[in-house]
């Protein structure tokens, strides 16, 4: 999921993501991973 977020943003231009969390484990820190994961990206690019 962190994968395919960074993706969206990076890639495709997009400015928010919509995460579908049924049936799937979720971690309630995956915001947090993806913004630290990929902290160099996400000062310079605002999501909503």
């Amino acid at each position: 999921e962190i994968q395919e977020a960074y993706y969206a943003f990076s890639h495709l231009n997009c400015d928010e993501q919509m995460w579908d969390c049924e049936g799937k484990e979720v971690d309630n820190y995956v915001v947090k991973k993806l913004l630290t994961k990929y902290e160099l990206f996400f000062q310079r690019k605002k999501v909503r």
